[in-house]
């Protein structure tokens, strides 16, 4: 008898898939994310807009995270190979690219690609009128990538914020593509003059955490947490607090 329960338990524990999520497995209530954004969305003191959102979200779900900064390019391999368990906020065909990568299907925040320059007389009215301006972008966004080297007359990408600003502000590039909010950050940091953001905004699009596979079944109650986070004023308590100053002068 106690070989044939002892069989049964071997056959049982044999069962148990192996993608238990975070809040099924004792002791595994803690996720780990990369973040390849910069201030004010991401930063070392995990005070971004982003680490924010992201940290009550999970709160609300009985979950603590870590966040770790990486380069943009590298949070996607990271989280697809198992690396590290989430990323984001990404454009929502970032899984395309990695296919171990789930979404959070609630949008964490619109981002609104813009240009900003400090040439005058551009004229300007989407990603076409880039054909005869040199650009700048930061390395690893998709967007920015593909639609840059199809429009502008010549490209440069840099691995920094810092480093894209420094660029235009000495006349290398016509032209900064980047994020509206960590651009305008940016040049604050840097107390950059004379450089202007120019209108109407190349490209607006909803943002979304990413899970890796493992973690898909956090992913509903993540969702409804980010919905209540935004139906009781928390999201716009937020954004109120740390992106609205930086329009102060834009």
């Amino acid at each position: 008898m106690r070989a044939f329960i002892l069989a049964m338990l071997v056959i049982a524990s044999a069962l148990v898939p192996d993608t238990a999520s975070a809040e099924d497995v004792p002791g595994h209530n803690h996720l780990h994310f990369a973040s390849g954004h910069n201030p004010p969305l991401s930063n070392d003191e995990h005070t971004g807009f982003n680490d924010r959102i992201l940290a009550e979200a999970f709160r609300r779900t009985g979950i603590e995270i870590s966040l770790r900064r990486v380069p943009t390019g590298r949070a996607g391999p990271l989280v697809n190979a198992g690396t590290e368990d989430g990323c984001g906020p990404r454009i929502p065909e970032f899984s395309e690219y990695f296919p171990n990568l789930v979404p959070i299907k609630e949008p964490a925040i619109t981002f609104e690609f813009v240009a900003f320059t400090r040439r005058d007389g551009i004229r300007f009215n989407g990603w076409e009128s880039l054909s005869r301006y040199t650009v700048g972008h930061l390395m690893g966004s998709v967007i920015l990538a593909r639609n840059s080297d199809k429009h502008a007359a010549a490209v440069t990408r840099v691995k920094s914020v810092i480093q894209l600003f420094e660029l235009l502000d000495r006349g290398r590039i016509d032209i900064a593509i980047i994020e509206r909010w960590t651009g305008l950050d940016a040049i604050k940091r840097l107390g950059l003059k004379n450089v202007r953001m120019l209108h109407p905004a190349l490209a607006r699009r909803p943002m979304f955490f990413f899970l890796n596979r493992k973690h898909a079944a956090l992913v509903p109650r993540v969702e409804a947490a980010m919905r209540e986070m935004k139906a009781d004023g928390t999201y716009d308590r937020t954004m109120v607090q740390v992106l609205n100053p930086l329009l102060v002068g834009f």
